[in-house]
C-alpha cells in the first residue's frame, strides 16, 4: 500500500467512524431519564469502542513515523497474509453476530435482543465497511500476483467458473420451476442433522494452525504417518463418549428388564442378525435386504451376547473408520489439511446426530441398528480405491491393478449393502475408460480384475438366492423392488402376490409392473425423479448451517430442535441464500483444485455423490437419511475448497509455506520437510 492509498484509506475509516460516533451520540434511546446523553453502560462501553476506533485512525493522518511503521509493517508477508484471513473473518464475525440477535429477537419476541441489535448495528456495519476496504486495498496491492497466478491455473479457474455458471443457472431454474422444492410423496424427506457454525470455525482454525506449523517447520513426519490412527480415535472416543439419546428409533426401557431394544428397521436388521448368529440362517430361507450389514451384526451379536449397548461399541468402533477413510481421499486429492478438515467435520457432524436423535427425524447414527453409515462407509472405501486406481493408471503405475480389483471388490461390499450401489458402475467405467485407447490391453486386464472382485463378492449371494426363488433374486421382492413398483404404480396395476407364488416369481411380476409404468407414463416418471434429484441436491448444500429461528444462545453449540427440518427448502431468505452460495462456491473451489492436483480422479467423489442420489430418486426417495451414505462428498469437496482458499491467500501475500517446492509440485502436497507427498 503506497503513502497517498494509506492516507485514503485512514481518511475514509476517519469519516466512517465518525458517523458510527454520531449515530450513538444522537439516535434515540438512552437511561430511559429523558435527558440528553444520559445513555447506558453498554452503550457508553460502544460509543467508546467507536472513539477509540477513531483515534487509532487518526493517529496515521497525524504521524509520519506511525504511518512509517504501519508501511514497514504491511511490507511482512505473514502480517499481510494475517490481514487478509482477518478481514473476511471478521466480516464473518460481524454478520454472525448481527444475525443472532436478530433471529433470538424474532423467535422469542424479548425485546433486549432487538436493542442489543439497533445498538451494535452501526459498529458492526462500520468493522465490516473496514475489512471490505482493507481487503481491497490488499488486492489491490497484489494484483501482479493475483494475475501471474491465473495465469498459471487458468484451467482451473475456468473449471471454477463453468461450475459456478451450473450453479447459477440450475438454481435460477429451481426457483422458476420450483422444481426440488414442492413436495412430491411422503418419501420426499426434508434435510439431514447439519453442523453447527462453531464445527465450521473450528475446522477452518485447525487448518490455519497445520499451515502455520507447516510453514514453520513444526510437523514431525512420524505425526502424519499416525494421523489416520489419531482420527479414529478421535472419532471414536468422541462418538462412544456420548450416551445412546433415546428417541423415536431407540426407545428408553421399559419393564420388566429396563433394557434398550432397536425399533423400526433397527429391529428388522436386528432379527436376522440374531436369527443369522443363532444358526437359523436368514430367519430361514428369506431373502433380506442389506445381506452383509446383517452379517456385520450377527458377528457382533456373537461378540456382544445380544447386549444392545456392547453391540453398539463394536459398531461405533468399526463406524470410526469412516474419517479415517474420508482423510486418507482429501489427501489423495488435495492435501493433508483438506482431508484433516473433512475428517473433522464428519465428527462432528455425527456429534450432532446423536445429540439431535431425540428431536430428529428420520435420523441415523451410530447408536442405531440402521445401514445408512456402514453404507457410507463401504462408499468412502470405493472412492478411496477408484481415486486410487486412476491416479495410478494416469502415472502408469503398476500398482493399478491391484486398485482395480479393490475397487470392485468395494463395490461389491457396497452392493450387499445398498443395491443401489450397482448404479455407480454409471460413474466409474467412463472415468476408467478415459485414455484407455492408448493402453487398452491393459486397461482391459485391469477391468476384468474389477469384475471378478465384484463377481466374487456378488455370486455367493446371488447362487443362494436362485437357490431359493430359481431367479437371481437380489432383495426380497416386497422391499425394493415391492417399494419401488408401488411409487412407479401410476395405472393401478396388480401387484399382490398370487397364490403359490414364490419370492423370484414376485420380483419378476413386480418388474414387469415397472416397466409396463414407464412405458405409460414416462413423463409424469421423469417429473417426479427430477423433483426428488434436485429435492437431494439442495438438501446436500443445507449440511452447513441454515436457520430461521433461534430459541437460545445455547442451540448454538448444541442443538435443542430440528431447525433444519422447520425451514423448508422454499422458505429461504436472502441471508441463507448468500450463505448457500458461498458454501456451494467453496465446494466448486475444491473440485477445482482436486481436478488441477489429481486430474480425472479428482471428479470422482463428486460423480459418485451425484450419482447415488439420482439412483435414490429414480426408487422415488430423497433426502433424509437418504444422503447419508454419500454426503460426506460435501464436507470433503468443502474442505478442498477450504484449504485450497488459505493456499491462494498465502500465495497472493508472498507467505507460501512452500516456496522452495520443486516446479510443478502444489505446495498443499509438500509434507513439512517441503518434499512432494508420498501417497
Amino acid at each position: 500500500m503506497n503513502n497517498n492509498a494509506q492516507r485514503w484509506f485512514f481518511r475514509i475509516a476517519l469519516a466512517e467512524g465518525l458517523v458510527c460516533l454520531f449515530f450513538y451520540l444522537f439516535i434515540p434511546g438512552g437511561s430511559g431519564g429523558g435527558q440528553i446523553f444520559a445513555f447506558s453502560k453498554f452503550r457508553l462501553g460502544l460509543i467508546g469502542l467507536t472513539l477509540a476506533g477513531t483515534v487509532l485512525c487518526l493517529l496515521p493522518l497525524c504521524s509520519r513515523g506511525i504511518a512509517e511503521r504501519i508501511r514497514r509493517w504491511l511490507a511482512s508477508a505473514g502480517v499481510r497474509f494475517a490481514l487478509l484471513l482477518g478481514a473476511q473473518a471478521v466480516m464473518a464475525g460481524c454478520v454472525f453476530l448481527l444475525r443472532t440477535f436478530w433471529l433470538l429477537y424474532r423467535s422469542t419476541a424479548d425485546y433486549v435482543w432487538f436493542a442489543a441489535y439497533q445498538r451494535l448495528l452501526p459498529l458492526t456495519v462500520w468493522l465490516m465497511l473496514l475489512s471490505l476496504q482493507l481487503l481491497v486495498c490488499l488486492l489491490v496491492r497484489a494484483a501482479p500476483q493475483i494475475r501471474a497466478r491465473f495465469r498459471s491455473e487458468k484451467k482451473k479457474w475456468v473449471r471454477f467458473a463453468l461450475l459456478m455458471a451450473a450453479g447459477i443457472v440450475l438454481g435460477g431454474m429451481i426457483a422458476v420451476t420450483r422444481i426440488g422444492l414442492v413436495k412430491d410423496n411422503n418419501f420426499f424427506g426434508k434435510p439431514t442433522v447439519p453442523l453447527l457454525e462453531w464445527h465450521l470455525a473450528v475446522a477452518f482454525l485447525f487448518c490455519l494452525i497445520w499451515v502455520v506449523l507447516q510453514t514453520r517447520r513444526r510437523i514431525p513426519a512420524g505425526v502424519i504417518r499416525f494421523l489416520p490412527l489419531l482420527i479414529w480415535l478421535l472419532a471414536a472416543c468422541i462418538w462412544l463418549g456420548i450416551p445412546n439419546q433415546n428417541g423415536f428409533f431407540s426407545p428408553s426401557g421399559r419393564a420388566p428388564n429396563f433394557e434398550v431394544y432397536p425399533f423400526s428397521d433397527g429391529s428388522f436388521y436386528g432379527h436376522y442378525a440374531r436369527s443369522l448368529a443363532a444358526g437359523m440362517g436368514f430367519k430361514g430361507g428369506e431373502i433380506p435386504p442389506r445381506p452383509l450389514y446383517i452379517v456385520v451384526l450377527a458377528i457382533f451379536h456373537l461378540l456382544a451376547d445380544n447386549q444392545y449397548e456392547s453391540i453398539i461399541v463394536l459398531q461405533t468402533l468399526l463406524l470410526a473408520l469412516l474419517p479415517v477413510l474420508v482423510y486418507q481421499i482429501g489427501k489423495e486429492l488435495h492435501s493433508i489439511g483438506a482431508g484433516m478438515i473433512a475428517a473433522w467435520l464428519v465428527i462432528l457432524r455425527e456429534t450432532n446426530a446423536i445429540l439431535s436423535a431425540p428431536f430428529a427425524h428420520n435420523v441415523s447414527t451410530t447408536k442405531y441398528f440402521f445401514a445408512d453409515l456402514p453404507a457410507a462407509l463401504a462408499a468412502a472405501f470405493f472412492v478411496w480405491m477408484l481415486v486410487r486406481w486412476l491416479k495410478c493408471r494416469q502415472a502408469g503405475s503398476a500398482q493399478a491393478a491391484f486398485y482395480a480389483l479393490m475397487s470392485g471388490g468395494a463395490l461389491g461390499i457396497m452392493a450387499l449393502i445398498r443395491t443401489q450401489s450397482l448404479s455407480l458402475l454409471v460413474v466409474m467405467i467412463p472415468l476408467t475408460l478415459t485414455g484407455a485407447r492408448k493402453d487398452f490391453r491393459r486397461w482391459l486386464g485391469q477391468a476384468v480384475l474389477f469384475t471378478l472382485a465384484l463377481l466374487c463378492c456378488l455370486m455367493p449371494w446371488l447362487l443362494r438366492n436362485r437357490q431359493l426363488t430359481g431367479r437371481l433374486v437380489f432383495d426380497h421382492p416386497m422391499t425394493q423392488t415391492g417399494e419401488m413398483a408401488a411409487s412407479y404404480n401410476l395405472g393401478g396395476l396388480d401387484l399382490s402376490r398370487e397364490p403359490g407364488m414364490n419370492d423370484g416369481e414376485l420380483t419378476e411380476k413386480l418388474t414387469r409392473s415397472i416397466r409396463e409404468n414407464v412405458r405409460m407414463y414416462p413423463g409424469q416418471i421423469l417429473q417426479f425423479i427430477g423433483a426428488h434429484f434436485f429435492n437431494s441436491e439442495i438438501s446436500n448444500l443445507r449440511l452447513f448451517p441454515l436457520r430461521d429461528d433461534l430459541d437460545s444462545l445455547q442451540e448454538l453449540i448444541r442443538p435443542q430442535s430440528a431447525f433444519w427440518e422447520t425451514l423448508g427448502n422454499d422458505a429461504l431468505d436472502g441471508v441463507n441464500l448468500i450463505f448457500l452460495a458461498v458454501s456451494y462456491a467453496l465446494v466448486a473451489l475444491g473440485v477445482s483444485a482436486a481436478v488441477k492436483s489429481a486430474r480425472l480422479a479428482g471428479w470422482a467423489p463428486l460423480l459418485v455423490c451425484l450419482m447415488f442420489n439420482l439412483s435414490t430418486a429414480i426408487g422415488r426417495y430423497s433426502a433424509g437419511r437418504y444422503l447419508i451414505p454419500v454426503d460426506w462428498v460435501l464436507f470433503l469437496c468443502f474442505a478442498m475448497g477450504a484449504a485450497e482458499w488459505i493456499h491462494i491467500l498465502l500465495r497472493i501475500s508472498g507467505a507460501d509455506p512452500a516456496t522452495h517446492a520443486p516446479s510443478g509440485v502444489s505446495p498443499w502436497l509438500a509434507d513439512s520437510t517441503s518434499k512432494p507427498a508420498q501417497y
